[in-house]
């Protein structure tokens, strides 16, 4: 049986099978196995087609900090990350892409602010904790995209430092001078991420607390410089109560206990030091004070190395 040169196909909707009843494939005398891949060539361009004017790829402007990646078929920006020096990208080692949060829809943007700047569930105040408080602020950064903003130059290193856990580095008049260089670099992104975290900063502190680092703070103050605030309002309004806890450790002695007890001594030593750890506030010259108390009282040394911060 001889085959046929030409060959038409259903034609019901298909942009692939309506161009095959072009010219050029019905009149030319071709295989019709080379009509068949054309046509599937043709209908590979037009599905890519279709699919670039959904993504709205064209009208997405990347983010500085951060990049473009794809959901349902539609293309989202994301954020976070360190950042390299002269703020023109993330670093190389930066992880990316990493959970949904980092996401910032171009439908109904103001849920994802409005996530990102939800206070946290427990407030922080003056004789808060500051570790478990730093560790809570990192992780929304972190999670949300929001950390980049919180990187400033470290003089000493030569490059940029996140400081949410390394702001003993740093002063209030250093990161605002360094903020006033950084800011003319920031993208919509960014300014929308600085914003929304000085938001949150502010919502998970108590009202007391609130007040105290809100009337130090200028107008032009970034997420960066109110941290440092709060950090210095903790280290001031504290300072007096932090002392009295050292003096504490100083003045433990066996002999203030009811018959001797040494089970409520070392009690009241675990809560003192642990509360100085927390805060940053131990000092360790105290370790020998702690020493001379409890071998006054006739300790073990396992016991007495079991209290050291």
């Amino acid at each position: 049986m001889q085959r046929s040169n030409s060959w038409s196909g259903p034609t019901d909707g298909d942009p692939s099978a309506q161009e095959s009843s072009q010219p050029d494939l019905m009149t030319a005398q071709l295989p019709l196995e080379l009509i068949l891949a054309l046509q599937a060539l043709r209908r590979s361009d037009a599905n890519n087609k279709s699919s670039s004017t959904r993504s709205g790829s064209s009208n997405l402007k990347p983010p500085k900090m951060g990049g473009i990646t794809l959901l349902n078929e539609k293309e989202e920006a994301w954020t976070g990350g360190p950042p390299a020096l002269g703020w023109n990208g993330l670093r190389a080692s930066a992880p990316g892409y990493v959970n949904p949060n980092q996401l910032r829809h171009q439908k109904n943007p103001e849920y994802g602010y409005n996530a990102r700047s939800k206070a946290l569930d427990t407030l922080f105040s003056q004789k808060g904790d500051v570790k478990a408080f730093t560790t809570q602020i990192d992780a929304r950064l972190v999670d949300h995209g929001m950390d980049t903003v919180f990187y400033r130059p470290d003089p000493l290193r030569g490059y940029y430092l996140y400081i949410i856990d390394n702001h003993h580095r740093f002063t209030l008049k250093s990161v605002r001078v360094e903020s006033k260089s950084i800011t003319p670099h920031f993208d919509d992104y960014d300014r929308m991420n600085d914003n929304a975290a000085k938001k949150f900063l502010l919502a998970s502190l108590t009202p007391e607390m609130r007040e105290d680092v809100t009337d130090d703070m200028d107008k032009d103050d970034t997420a960066a410089d109110v941290w440092l605030l709060i950090i210095e309002s903790f280290k001031s309004t504290s300072i007096d109560y932090y002392e009295d806890l050292r003096d504490k450790v100083k003045r433990f002695s066996i002999k203030k206990y009811p018959n001797e007890d040494l089970e409520a001594m070392i009690k009241d030593m675990r809560l003192i030091t642990d509360e100085l750890e927390k805060a940053n506030q131990f000092d360790h010259t105290l370790i020998l004070k702690l020493i001379e108390a409890f071998l006054e009282a006739g300790g073990d040394g396992s016991r007495m190395v079991a209290l050291l911060p």
